[in-house]
């Protein structure tokens, strides 16, 4: 199944890094490189033929991930695999929802026997160690064909079969990336609290990775201030330990009780691999610090009293706390 293109459109698949501490703990201020992210396929327009074209396999792969680097450019889909590794994908041994399958031209089944064939996991039915594989791609049968991804010509291919003892066929995956699910969000709707109100923090995030996502601690890091260089940290209540398999969304809440006055601000943030990362796509909420309103005691008048001056000054004792 060659691939047939016309130009190259390079296009550089990576986020902005916000630099800020390494630790939100403690107070190094290194630059972060985070995760290759996991793109979100955008199928919008993509089932009007009138935009739809035949594709080659190795089109519809390319298409759907968002994959148009020319680095590490192949020739045949066979050859796919370190083109796909060159541009942030890594190989794993197993079949999973999501994973990319490369074919050696000599697999058979239909494979064309020169070009091989590449081609999308949909499904795998497990029986102990060995899947049944269900495929999506282009060009690669006549039965149910649909439009998909700038391809007029997808369909699904059925009993491929995947076995630890025979493993010709190669998988490659977005490594594990986290991703916002929920935005972060604070208990005090209008952004005001005293010094010594608890409040509280809850934001999700998701593995839209293809291997395990090993988090050391999932936080709602915050500084009194405007910047994560501020010397006055506002984190809220680290979690333990978490591993997140590919899909897996993990929910986060913490608490806080601010001590000091003035604007302070909280993000999602993530300790991996001993560094503190600010989680893709994540949002930052600000909020102000005030001091608490103080309330007058109510004077308690005894029958001595009355019938006495009510303007009568307090006792010390009685006199208002600050």
């Amino acid at each position: 199944m060659r691939l047939i293109a016309s130009f190259v459109l390079t296009l550089v698949l990576s986020f902005a890094v916000v630099p800020h501490s390494t630790a939100l703990i403690e107070a190094t201020v290194p630059t972060l490189d985070l995760y290759q992210a996991a793109p979100s396929p955008d199928n919008t327009g993509a089932a009007n033929l009138d935009y739809a074209y035949y594709c080659q396999c190795t089109d519809y792969v390319r298409q759907r991930f968002g994959l148009f680097s020319s680095i590490g450019w192949f020739w045949g889909a066979q050859d796919m695999g370190p083109y796909l590794q060159a541009n942030g994908m890594v190989q794993v041994s197993t079949p999973q929802p999501g994973a990319i399958a490369v074919f050696p031209g000599w697999f058979g089944y239909g494979i064309n026997s020169y070009y091989g064939h590449v081609a999308v996991v949909e499904q795998a039915h497990w029986s102990g160690d060995s899947a049944q594989l269900v495929l999506r791609g282009a060009n690669q049968s006549w039965a149910g064909i649909w439009s998909e991804y700038g391809c007029y010509n997808v369909s699904d291919m059925y009993h491929i079969a995947h076995s630890p003892r025979y493993a010709y066929i190669a998988y490659y995956v977005w490594p594990a990336k986290p991703w916002i699910a929920q935005p972060l969000s604070i208990s005090d709707a209008d952004h005001e609290v005293a010094v010594g109100e608890e409040i509280t923090a809850a934001f999700a995030f998701q593995n839209v990775g293809g291997t395990d996502l090993t988090i050391e601690t999932a936080m709602a890091g915050g500084r009194r201030g405007d910047s994560w260089d501020a010397a006055t940290q506002a984190n809220f209540g680290g979690s333990a330990s978490i591993v997140l398999a590919p899909g897996e969304i993990y929910h986060y809440t913490g608490t806080f009780t601010p001590q000091h006055v003035g604007e302070h601000f909280v993000a999602p943030t993530l300790k991996v691999d001993g560094a503190w990362l600010e989680i893709p796509d994540g949002n930052v909420v600000r909020y102000t610090v005030v001091q608490p309103e103080i309330t007058a005691k109510p004077q308690i008048r005894s029958a001595s009293n009355v019938g006495k001056d009510a303007d009568t000054a307090p006792a010390d004792g009685d006199a208002p706390t600050p």
